[in-house]
C-alpha cells in the first residue's frame, strides 16, 4: 500500500478507531496486492433466465460502527463483494417453491423419482452465491435506505457492470414459485434453480433488486469498477441540521465514521456525493 494511505490509517484512523480496527483495515489494505479487481475465478453462468443486466448497479450499506467502516474500506480495495448462499438472505422464504410432479403414476417409482429431482435442486441451490444490488429505482427509495443504511447512515456504491457478465439477473416478484420439472439433465436443474433464486414474494418489490449469481464460487467476487460512493446525510435537508447532529450519539459517531471514509476515497481517487430525501419523497444527491 502507499505511503500515503499508511500514513492516513496511522495518523488520521488512530484519532478515533481502537487499535483493533486499525489493523484490520491494515489488513484489508495489504489483502489488495493479492486480490485481482478484474476477473473472478469462476465461470460465468450462461443460462440467461433473466438477461435485462441495466448500466449500473447499487449496493447500500450501513456506516453505523467500526466493522462496517472496514466492510467498506475493504470493498473499496479489493473491488470485490461478498457473496451468501440462500439460507443466509434476508427472506425466511428466500429458496421456497412449491414443486408440481407432472407425473400421474402414484407408484413408488414415481415417487423416488420425485425425490431425486427435489435433491438435485436442493444440492444445486446450496452452490450458489447471491450478492444483492438494487437498480436505479431502488436507489432513489428512501425506504431502501432505511432498511440497508440504517436510517441514511451509511453508503450506496454505483457499480458499472462489466459488458461481459451475464451473471446479473432481475428479480421477479411474484407469488410462491411453483416448478414443474421432470428432467434430470444438468441445464434443466440450473435453470429452475435460477428461477427459484430470482424470484421473490411481492412483499418485496419496492426493492427493485438484481442479483449476482455464481456456482461454486469463492464468497467475494469483482461484479464491475466502482464508479460512485454516494454518502448518506440523515435530516441533510432541514434547517437545523447541525442542532439534530449534536443531540444523537449515533449520529455524531456517524459523522466520524463519514470523514473518515471521504478522506480515504480521496486517496483513493474515487468520486463522492451526498444523498437526501428530498421534498418530492425522492434521494437526491
Amino acid at each position: 500500500m502507499s505511503e500515503k494511505i499508511v500514513s492516513f490509517v496511522e495518523k488520521e484512523c488512530s484519532k478515533v478507531l481502537s487499535s483493533d480496527t486499525i489493523e484490520k483495515i491494515k489488513d484489508c489494505l495489504n489483502n489488495c496486492k493479492a486480490s485481482s479487481n478484474t476477473s473472478n475465478e469462476t465461470q460465468n453462468n450462461s443460462n440467461g433466465v433473466y438477461n435485462k443486466i441495466p448500466k449500473y448497479v447499487y449496493k447500500l450499506m450501513s456506516l453505523s460502527s467500526e466493522k462496517d467502516l472496514c466492510r467498506i474500506i475493504e470493498i473499496i480495495c479489493t473491488n470485490k463483494f461478498h457473496c451468501s448462499t440462500f439460507s443466509e438472505m434476508n427472506d425466511p422464504m428466500e429458496g421456497v417453491y412449491i414443486y408440481e410432479y407432472l407425473a400421474k403414476a402414484k407408484d413408488e417409482c414415481a415417487h423416488k423419482k420425485r425425490d431425486e429431482i427435489l435433491e438435485l435442486i436442493y444440492k444445486k441451490k446450496s452452490r450458489y452465491k447471491i450478492c444483492s444490488f438494487s437498480g436505479l429505482k431502488g436507489f432513489k427509495n428512501p425506504a431502501m435506505w432505511g432498511y440497508y443504511t440504517n436510517g441514511f447512515k451509511g453508503i450506496a456504491i454505483k457499480i458499472a457492470t462489466k459488458d461481459e457478465v451475464s451473471n446479473i439477473k432481475e428479480v421477479k416478484y411474484n407469488n410462491i414459485k411453483k416448478i414443474k420439472c421432470e428432467e434430470t439433465t444438468p441445464e434443466a436443474i440450473s435453470s429452475f434453480v435460477e428461477k427459484i433464486l430470482t424470484t421473490k414474494l411481492d412483499a418485496w418489490k419496492h426493492e427493485k433488486e438484481y442479483r449476482y449469481l455464481v456456482k461454486n464460487g469463492v464468497d467475494k467476487q469483482y461484479i464491475g469498477k466502482i464508479n460512485h460512493v454516494y454518502i448518506g446525510c440523515p435530516y441533510g435537508n432541514t434547517t437545523n441540521y447541525e442542532d439534530i447532529i449534536e443531540k444523537s450519539e449515533s449520529l455524531i459517531r456517524y459523522q466520524i465514521y463519514k470523514e473518515i471514509l471521504e478522506k480515504f476515497l480521496k486517496l483513493k481517487d474515487i468520486k463522492y456525493k451526498y444523498c437526501f430525501v428530498g421534498e418530492d419523497n425522492k434521494v437526491k444527491n
